[in-house]
C-alpha cells in the first residue's frame, strides 16, 4: 500500500502547524473542516500512520495554546488527494502535568533537605516502593536495588534486626503505630542511626498496606553521643576530686 516518507511527512506536519498559526481559533476550524467533510463526497485511504505532533497555536489574545496533532492520514475530497489530520487543545492537560511535575520535585528537595524518606508495602503483592531520599539514606543505587523487606532487615545492624523486626511485627498484629530508632550499615560500611515510623491500614481480610518515614538522625546521635561522653568525663573528674578532698583530710 502506498505509504508517505518521511520528510514528505514532516513538511505536511509543518505546513498543519503554520496553517494552525494563522488562525485564531485553530480548534474550531478543525471541528468545521471535518463537519464538511462529513457532508461532501469523502473516500478515504488506508492510513499512512498515527502520529502525535506537538505545537502551539494563537488564540485571538495571542496567548499559546498547545495543540495535539493525530489521526495523521491520506484521503479524496472530491477526487483531489489531501492529507488530513485533526487536532485537540491540551493547555489545561500541559499545564497540569507541569503543576504535577513541580509539585514533586519541591516535595522531594524538601525531603531531600529534612533527609526524611518514605516507604509504601502492599501486603497483597509484598511490592515495597522507597522515596529517592529513601535510597539515599541507605546508600544504594535505585538501578541495582529491589526494595523487599527482607532487603530491609538485611541492611539493618546486626544488633538491632532483631528489635526492628519485632517493632514493626508487633505494630501490625496490634493494628499500632510504632516508631523505633535503629542503625543501619551501608554498602560503603558506614554505620547509620535512622529513626522509623510507621502505620498499616486494613480491610476485613487483614492488613492491606503499610506506609512509614525513615529519617537520618545519624548526626543527631553523634551530638547525643558526645554530650554523653562529656558527662560520664566530667562525673568522673568530679569523683576523683572528691576522693582526692577526702584523702586530703
Amino acid at each position: 500500500r502506498a505509504r508517505v516518507g518521511r520528510p514528505r511527512l514532516a513538511r505536511a506536519v509543518r505546513r498543519s502547524a503554520r496553517a494552525l498559526e494563522q488562525v485564531a481559533q485553530p480548534l474550531r476550524q478543525l471541528r468545521a473542516r471535518e463537519r464538511l467533510l462529513q457532508q461532501r463526497d469523502v473516500r478515504a485511504q488506508p492510513t499512512v500512520r498515527r502520529q502525535h505532533v506537538g505545537g502551539v497555536a494563537r488564540d485571538e489574545q495571542h496567548a499559546h495554546v498547545g495543540v495535539e496533532l493525530e489521526h495523521l492520514a491520506r484521503i479524496e475530497v472530491s477526487g483531489r488527494p489531501q492529507l488530513y489530520c485533526t487536532g485537540r487543545d491540551i493547555s489545561a492537560r500541559q499545564a497540569q502535568e507541569r503543576a504535577l511535575f513541580e509539585s514533586r520535585r519541591l516535595h522531594e528537595e524538601a525531603q531531600r533537605i529534612a533527609h526524611l524518606g518514605h516507604w509504601h508495602l502492599d501486603h497483597r503483592t509484598q511490592q515495597l516502593r522507597w522515596s529517592d531520599e529513601t535510597y539515599r539514606i541507605f546508600g544504594v543505587d535505585p538501578a541495582g536495588f529491589e526494595p523487599s523487606y527482607a532487603a530491609l532487615l538485611e541492611r539493618v545492624h546486626p544488633d538491632d534486626r532483631a528489635v526492628v523486626d519485632a517493632a514493626y511485627g508487633q505494630s501490625v498484629a496490634t493494628r499500632t503505630p510504632y516508631c523505633v530508632d535503629h542503625r543501619l550499615i551501608t554498602p560503603a560500611g558506614a554505620v547509620r542511626w535512622v529513626s522509623e515510623r510507621g502505620e498499616t491500614s486494613y480491610d476485613d481480610a487483614g492488613p492491606v498496606t503499610s506506609t512509614g518515614t525513615v529519617t537520618d538522625v545519624t548526626e543527631r546521635r553523634r551530638a547525643e553521643d558526645a554530650q554523653a561522653q562529656l558527662r560520664a568525663q566530667l562525673q568522673a573528674t568530679q569523683r576523683l576530686e572528691s576522693i582526692g578532698r577526702l584523702a586530703g583530710g
